[in-house]
Formats: structure tokens, sequence, C-alpha cells
């Protein structure tokens, strides 16, 4: 299945928009997840190399879990990075092979 990043998307009854970032505010992070400001934003580059659209993708997946758990008050899981790992890897994979 072909996936495309959205421009945006709705969560919890919150809209979300997706940015593009040049890079993120350290440099070295592949996206963020804003929960005030209903923003995923998206880097083309990491540690000075450009990111490839599977990572871009990964990455959207990864802020995408954070929305949906932020949405339905799961605080703890929400800052649990493992979990986060997990939980958009394996939905990006699921989705990526389905035919």
């Amino acid at each position: 299945m072909n996936f495309e990043i959205p421009q945006f998307f709705s969560v919890g009854g919150l809209y979300y928009k997706i940015l593009h970032e040049e890079s993120m505010r350290y440099g070295e992070e592949y996206g963020h997840w804003n929960g005030t400001t209903c923003t995923i934003h998206i880097a083309k580059t990491a540690g000075g190399e450009k990111l490839s659209e599977e990572r871009k993708q990964q990455t959207f997946f990864h802020e995408l879990v954070h929305a949906a758990l932020d949405a339905i008050g799961e605080d703890e899981l929400n800052d649990n990075e493992r979990f986060v790992d997990a939980l958009s890897g394996t939905l990006y994979q699921a989705i990526k092979t389905m035919k």
C-alpha cells in the first residue's frame, strides 16, 4: 500500500496540522507532537542527513500515536517512548504491507 503523510487529520475531536520542517530544535529529532497547538512537525533532515520518505512516514505514525494516547487520556503510556515506538512501528508496518 502506498502511504502519504496527510496535511491534517482529526483525533479525539481535535484537528491536527502536519508541518514539514527543515530540522527539529536539536537537529537530531525526526519529529515532534504538540498537543497544545495541535500540530505534528516532521523533519526533512536530522543530523545533517536527509530523511527517507519511509523514515518520515514512520515518524508520522509515532507522533500520531502520541496524539491518540493524549486524546484518550493515557498520559503514562504517552510518556513511555518505548511503548509509543513499538505501537507506532507495528501500525506502520501493518498499513504499509496491506494489499
